[in-house]
């Protein structure tokens, strides 16, 4: 309980400070910050990610068979790859 209560406070110095902060340092601060996806390869587009996921989902169609949590994880991986892949093009 102790810790919870030490990183509230670190956040809650952490959101002071940046309330503080000026528009200009912030926008400079997250520039610097590296982009989560910046070393992601973009697929050649819908199609071709589309053709990843189903070799691989044939790959496992066995182990998808058997395992009903396994199809359920399956699908929103899938799901969270198409939905990601979609709103990147629409950007």
């Amino acid at each position: 309980m102790d810790e919870i209560n030490a990183l509230r406070k670190d956040l809650d110095e952490v959101r002071r400070k940046q309330s503080k902060a000026e528009p200009g340092e912030r926008a400079a601060d997250a520039e610097a910050v590296p982009q989560a996806d910046a070393g992601i390869e973009q697929p050649e587009g819908l199609d071709a990610l589309l053709g990843a996921v189903n070799a691989a989902v044939e790959d496992f169609s066995e182990e998808i068979e058997k395992y009903p949590r396994i199809a359920a994880m399956t699908s929103l991986a899938v799901g969270l790859a198409l939905g990601y892949a979609i709103g990147r093009q629409v950007r």
